[in-house]
C-alpha cells in the first residue's frame, strides 16, 4: 500500500481481495446507521474552484442519511441521487450546491458553493518534440495539491494541469513545495535546474516583476527536491477570485525565461487561486417562523433564502413560543433561551420546624 492514499475509487485487484478477505474473516455486527437519529447533511468536494466544463466530484458525508438528493445550480447533471456524483458547469460564476439528506426521522439540508472560472490564458507553451524526457517532473506538490504526473514523454515536454490541480493560496504567506525530478543517471547525470513562475497579476504571462517565484540558480538537482517561496504581500483585487497559472520548468541547462523549451527536462502548468473577500452570508433555518434561526441548519447565499434568517439564537426551532424574544414562564422549559429553565421565577424556601419565623 502507498504511504498516502489520495481520493480515489480505483484500487488494485490485490488490495480489493485482501480487504474483502479481512472483512469476511472477522465477526462484524454493523447496525444500520440511517435509523439512529435524524440526519445531519454534509458533503465535500475535491476542489472549491474548478474550470468551466471540468468534471468535479462531490461526496455525500451526511450523518444518519439513508437517501439523498443533490441540486447543482448550472450543473450537468442538475440533480442526482448518487453518493458520489461527478458534475460539470458550462458557465463561470459562483454556483450553489445543495444536498438534502433524508431518513425515516426527517430531512436536513446543507448548501455550499463552487467558484467556476475560465482556464487562465497564457502567452506561450513549451513543447520541443526533439528534446529528451530525461529529467522530467515526476510529481509536484504545494498547498492542497499533490500531483503525480509520471514525467514527460519523448514527444511531449509540456503538461497542463491548470484546471485539474489548483492551489488555494493566501497573500504574504510562505509555501513549501516539493518536486520529484526523475530519470537521472548515476551521480546526478544530468543534474537538473528548476524554476517556478506564477502569473500573479493574471495578465497571461510570467514577465512581470516578482513572477519568478523560485529558482534553483546554478545548483543542479535530481530526485526529490523541496524548498519554499513567499507570495507577494498584496495581490491585485482584479487577480483575486480567478484561476492564475503556475509554471514549473526543469532542465539540465540554464532556464532563461518562462517560455524556455527544455533541452532535457519538462514544463508543467498548475492553477493558483487567491480567494477574494466573500460576498456570501450565512443564513439560519427558521422552521417555526419566529424570526430566530437554528445555528445547526445553515445556507450560504448572497440573498436571503426562503425560510432562513440572519439570527442564529433559537434554542428550539420547532416551537414558535421558544426563542430569545419570548417571556420566561414557569413550565420546566427554557422559553427565552437564556440562563436555563424557569430562571427568575422560582425562589428558595427553608424549613422552619419550630415555627419561629
Amino acid at each position: 500500500m502507498f504511504p498516502m492514499v489520495l481520493a480515489t475509487d480505483v484500487w488494485t485487484t490485490t488490495s480489493v481481495n485482501s480487504i474483502n478477505s479481512r472483512v469476511t474473516s472477522v465477526n462484524l455486527s454493523l447496525s444500520d446507521c440511517s435509523t439512529i437519529g435524524a440526519p445531519t447533511a454534509n458533503f465535500n468536494s475535491l476542489q472549491s474552484v474548478v474550470c468551466i466544463n471540468t468534471s468535479l466530484e462531490f461526496e455525500d458525508q451526511s450523518q444518519y442519511g439513508a437517501t439523498r438528493s443533490w441540486t447543482f445550480n448550472g450543473g450537468t447533471p442538475s440533480t442526482s441521487n448518487d453518493e458520489k456524483p461527478s458534475v460539470t458547469f458550462n458557465s463561470a460564476g459562483i454556483k450553489n450546491v445543495t444536498l438534502v439528506s433524508t431518513n425515516s426521522a426527517g430531512s436536513n439540508s446543507v448548501t455550499g458553493t463552487v467558484d467556476v472560472e475560465s482556464e487562465p490564458s497564457i502567452n506561450c507553451t513549451n513543447n520541443n518534440p526533439g528534446s529528451s524526457n530525461i529529467g522530467g517532473i515526476q510529481s509536484f506538490s504545494i498547498a492542497n495539491i499533490n500531483n503525480s504526473s509520471g514525467g514527460a514523454s519523448s514527444n511531449n515536454e509540456y503538461e497542463n494541469f491548470a484546471c485539474t490541480d489548483i492551489a488555494i493560496l493566501e497573500e504574504n504567506t510562505n509555501y513549501p513545495f516539493a518536486a520529484q525530478i526523475g530519470n537521472c543517471g548515476p551521480g546526478c547525470n544530468p543534474c537538473e535546474l528548476i524554476r517556478i513562475y506564477i502569473d500573479y497579476n493574471g495578465d497571461g504571462d510570467f514577465n512581470d516583476s516578482g513572477e519568478l517565484a523560485y529558482t534553483s540558480g546554478g545548483s543542479g538537482l535530481c530526485g526529490i527536491f523541496s524548498n519554499s517561496f513567499t507570495t507577494p504581500q498584496t495581490i491585485s483585487p482584479s487577480a483575486k477570485g480567478r484561476i492564475l497559472r503556475l509554471r514549473v520548468i526543469s532542465d539540465d541547462i540554464f532556464i532563461n525565461s518562462p517560455c524556455h523549451d527544455p533541452n532535457s527536462g519538462e514544463v508543467e502548468d498548475y492553477g493558483v487561486y487567491f480567494p477574494e473577500p466573500s460576498t456570501f452570508t450565512t443564513w439560519y433555518r427558521d422552521a417555526d417562523n419566529d424570526n430566530f434561526g437554528d445555528i445547526n441548519d445553515t445556507q450560504n447565499a448572497q440573498n436571503q433564502p426562503a425560510g432562513y434568517v440572519s439570527d442564529n439564537t433559537d434554542c428550539d426551532d420547532n416551537n414558535p413560543n421558544v426563542n430569545p424574544g419570548a417571556p420566561e414562564v414557569c413550565d420546566d422549559i427554557d422559553n427565552n433561551c437564556v440562563n436555563g429553565i424557569d430562571e427568575g421565577l422560582t425562589a428558595t424556601y427553608y424549613l422552619d420546624g419550630d415555627n419561629d419565623g
